[in-house]
């Protein structure tokens, strides 16, 4: 007397780890390259095999960064330098800078700085510094 159910659908399959894993490479492999990621996807063939890599991969790419950003800061902190340089040397040699004349060493290449550093032991006057050679 006793009434029992029982679902049966035939299509439906449960996954084991391993399938899953290969399911949800293939997906991220995808996913990455419609995306346009500068990675090599070829040597991606299942996450928890590749995890150390990904690590691996993950730290090469902070070191990158922080080296980018390193050489970034350091290009920046010369400009300043110099411009600072510049612009007491041009203080001391003729005394306040014009308003005219005050956007030039920080609109100028660092090439330009350089030769206006080497220029101003010699140049008679703001023009004559700024004249182009």
């Amino acid at each position: 007397m006793g009434c029992r159910v029982d679902f049966r659908c035939p299509r439906v399959k449960l996954l084991n780890d391993a399938e899953l894993d290969r399911l949800i490479t293939r997906w991220l492999k995808r996913h990455l390259r419609r995306l346009g990621a500068q990675i090599d996807l070829t040597q991606i063939n299942s996450l928890v095999e590749d995890k150390a890599m990904l690590a691996e991969n993950r730290q090469h790419w902070a070191e990158r960064e922080r080296q980018e950003g390193r050489k970034e800061g350091q290009k920046v902190g010369r400009k300043a330098g110099v411009e600072g340089t510049l612009r007491k040397l041009i203080t001391l040699k003729f005394g306040d800078i014009p308003e005219t004349a005050s956007k030039r060493p920080e609109q100028a290449t660092d090439e330009q700085l350089d030769t206006w550093l080497e220029q101003i032991l010699t140049a008679n006057s703001l023009d004559d510094l700024f004249a182009t050679r």
